[in-house]
């Protein structure tokens, strides 16, 4: 574990140094940063365009070079969507606005054009709903809280159509998609205890009914893939989905570093934010209870451990030298967004690099070589796949397919035959192909000018659809996790992968580009143990 003051931070490596986030005015109201979204390289701020009100967002974009942010666009409610913004989340090439109005609440979706690379408002989501507070956007679906009702919603040609309505119990709190979940949290009001249920998402598109998670749970919570964190009392609590699918389980229980302190949950705002194998929460240090913020990384065992307290120091180092740190946090990928307020009383934003951890120890933190391109996170939690990926890997880079990218696998966790449990990824897919793992002992590179790419897995009998066949995500990815050392042969059978065998693992997907063909993968060699 790690402690790291903003002053060891301020003299890290460029260009990953901290940086303050200030609109293109140079100037900002108190209420800049209260409410934000990023994604990847990309992050929208809800400002004050000098009428009192959050009526205007702001677009970031991280400048690839340099490391650092700059406001590239202005989107401002007009009145036809509202008065103020309340909250905003963002995926890709889509977000979602909640505004008031003079009849209670609207969500309206914002779109970038591909071509110009602008955002523009799109269309309402839904009409005026009741008591929302708070939406939640993945790719083409937005799940909306109104009142005591979540209603979900899919994007087609004709607009956004309700296709979920689903009634809950008590006041819902906060809601959040994941790839493969609806979660919620509901409770009577803000600091009382509440119940964290997850709903599974299924093609259809449908949802099926929630399972507890926690009760009671004392939020904020935030996803992390098939993972959820939440506040428990003093505590932060970490629950996994077990194998089946069908419920989680408390796979881990946190406590703050020696003197320091999680925020009491009755005490607001309270900031937790997860994502990309990270999570970043606000604290307390000793008996003066100056702010902090916390990060805590997930490491290649599955479980959190503390990589950084955020504090400021005396004299304090811009740009955390605010009397408010952890006001409101954002992760995005590589990335922690601060808010906080100015000794002036102007809000503030400050980014940093997700993560400290050095995995490869050349000097700079692993999501600092992510930002300048300098390593690969097929798993997606923040530490290089060259420190803990499972094999060899060979037939790389693949050939380029219809998305513009290299389509890479990554195997990780421990090469045993008695204690089997391996997560396949892939990346770099065209979006809406069809793909499947597949494993072989055998390791030729076969070239046909009919592929995108080599099959490598040659000389020996080829074993399809590990885990079955995947649609390929809105995000070019693909993922299974194998928990038993078998290969399906084809024919109904299961093949044992023994120990001292060497298998080999390629992914193969259907590309349904321009010139639709089958493409592949790198590939890896992965000799197996017994323990």
């Amino acid at each position: 574990m790690l402690s790291l003051l903003l002053l060891s931070l301020a003299q890290a490596p460029a260009p990953c140094l901290p940086s303050e986030i200030l609109p293109a005015s140079g100037t900002a109201s108190p209420s800049f940063g209260e409410i934000m979204a990023v994604d990847g390289d990309r992050l929208m701020v809800a400002a004050d365009s000098g009428g009192g009100s959050l009526d205007v967002i702001k677009v970031f974009e991280r400048d690839a070079v340099g490391g650092g942010w700059l406001e590239v666009q202005e989107v401002a409610l007009a009145h036809i969507q509202g008065d103020w913004l309340v909250d905003l989340d963002l995926d890709g090439d889509r977000a979602v606005a909640v505004v008031t109005t003079g009849s209670g609440h609207e969500s309206w979706g914002l779109e970038r054009d591909s071509a110009s690379g602008l955002w523009g408002w799109g269309l309402e989501i839904g009409g005026s709903q009741i008591g929302v507070h708070t939406a939640s956007v993945l790719a083409d679906d937005v799940a909306v809280a109104s009142g005591s009702e979540i209603r979900c919603y899919r994007r087609d040609l004709a607009g956004w159509q309700l296709f979920k309505t689903i009634p809950v119990s008590g006041q819902l709190r906060e809601i959040d998609l994941s790839l493969r979940f609806l979660v919620t949290s509901t409770g009577p009001t803000s600091g009382s205890p509440r119940d964290l249920r997850a709903y599974t998402r299924i093609p259809g598109p449908d949802l099926l009914p929630p399972i507890l998670v926690s009760s009671p749970s004392l939020g904020p919570f935030g996803v992390d893939g098939d993972r959820i964190i939440t506040r428990f009392a003093s505590l932060v609590r970490h629950f996994s989905v077990n194998a089946a699918g069908d419920g989680w389980f408390a796979a881990q229980t946190i406590s703050p570093p020696a003197g320091y302190s999680f925020v009491p949950p009755t005490v607001e705002p309270l900031s937790l934010d997860a994502g990309s194998g990270v999570f970043v929460l606000n604290g307390r240090r000793g008996a003066i209870a100056d702010p902090v913020v916390f990060t805590y990384r997930r490491t290649q065992f599955g479980v959190y451990e503390l990589d950084s307290i955020l504090e400021s120091i005396l004299p304090p180092v811009p740009p955390f030298d605010g009397d408010s740190l952890g006001r409101s946090i954002a992760v995005g990928r590589n990335h922690v967004i601060l808010g906080s307020v100015g000794t002036s009383g102007e809000g503030r934003l400050a980014a940093r690099a997700l993560s400290s951890n050095d995995c490869d120890q050349n000097g700079l933190g692993d999501s600092c070589d992510l930002i300048l391109g300098q390593g690969f996170d097929v798993n997606q939690n923040n530490t290089l796949d060259g420190c803990e990926e499972t094999g060899v890997r060979y037939c790389s880079p693949a050939t380029a397919n219809s998305s513009g990218e290299v389509a890479r696998i990554g195997i990780f966790g421990p090469p045993t035959t008695a204690l089997f449990s391996i997560n396949f990824y892939a990346e770099g897919l065209p979006e809406g192909g069809l793909g499947a793992f597949m494993a072989s002992r055998g390791n030729q590179v076969v070239t046909n000018p009919l592929y995108t790419g080599n099959f490598c897995l040659g000389g020996a009998p080829t074993y399809r659809n590990l885990g079955g066949r995947q649609f390929i995500t809105e995000t070019g990815r693909a993922r299974v996790l194998l928990n038993r050392p078998f290969v399906p042969d084809g024919l109904g059978g299961l093949l044992p992968i023994l120990p001292g065998e060497t298998w080999y693992f390629q992914y193969w997907f259907y590309d349904p580009g321009t010139t639709p063909s089958t493409g592949f993968s790198d590939a890896l060699g992965v000799t197996f143990t017994l323990f």
